[in-house]
């Protein structure tokens, strides 16, 4: 409920949301991130690339910090954001490559272990 209440959500830093991001996302709350060096600070913005929303992905804190401010102070702006995301949820929860993919790679450890153990 309270991502329905707010402006703009803001990750953390080095260590980015997951589940947390991806129920802002489906509330349409604009995201401000700025991805880290691990994977684990990475998870909302590729999460935002998916989406085709790099708008408000930072390229350090400074720029996060004026991102932010944007989103905060700029309604239009922040309406913008929030429709493009609900418009393109689609890339996001209905993307079927890595269950594809994850489904490849079992079919593929099966064919070995069964022509290993012949």
């Amino acid at each position: 409920m309270i991502n329905l209440l707010s402006d703009v959500y803001l990750d953390t830093f080095t260590w980015s949301g997951g589940n947390t991001s991806l129920e802002v996302i489906g509330c349409n709350l604009p995201i401000v991130t700025c991805p880290g060096e691990f994977m684990r600070g990475r998870h909302t913005d590729s999460f935002l690339k998916l989406l085709g929303m790099t708008d408000t992905i930072a390229k350090n804190e400074q720029d996060y910090i004026e991102v932010a401010i944007k989103l905060g102070f700029d309604p239009d702006w922040r309406k913008s954001i929030a429709e493009r995301m609900s418009q393109n949820h689609h890339r996001l929860f209905d993307d079927k490559n890595c269950v594809t993919a994850l489904e490849a790679f079992y079919q593929e450890v099966l064919k070995t272990s069964l022509s290993l153990s012949s």
